[in-house]
């Protein structure tokens, strides 16, 4: 059997409380009730404050794990920028900048008539 992953959220906030992946082989399916007898962060919670989104088994799999995420509205809102990206584009605009600072540097060493060492 294959179960596919819940998302129980702060539906003040749109803030994950808990995903539960998704399951494959001798599993069983839970409700809802039995999630929030089971999950500590759950238990603790008001269930009218707490909605949660069902996925199919394998939906949006690629994304898990390297997008963040929140709900809004009931539907999943991606964070499309992974922070792998992000660091190399900042790797990158540091690479620039000292590109830029050493040609300078060149030009006005050629400017003066001196001599690199």
């Amino acid at each position: 059997m294959q179960t596919g992953r819940k998302i129980y959220y702060e539906k003040s906030t749109g803030n994950v409380t808990i995903d539960t992946g998704e399951r494959e082989g001798s599993v069983v399916e839970t409700t809802t009730a039995q999630d929030f007898a089971s999950y500590v962060a759950l238990f603790q919670r008001v269930p009218d404050t707490v909605g949660m989104i069902q996925l199919v088994y394998g939906q949006d799999r690629e994304k898990f794990g390297v997008y963040a995420y929140h709900v809004e509205s009931g539907a999943i809102v991606w964070d499309l920028t992974p922070m792998q990206v992000e660091k190399i584009a900042e790797q990158a605009t540091l690479e620039s900048r000292i590109a830029e600072i050493e040609a300078t540097q060149v030009k006005i060493v050629d400017a003066l008539g001196l001599e690199t060492v």
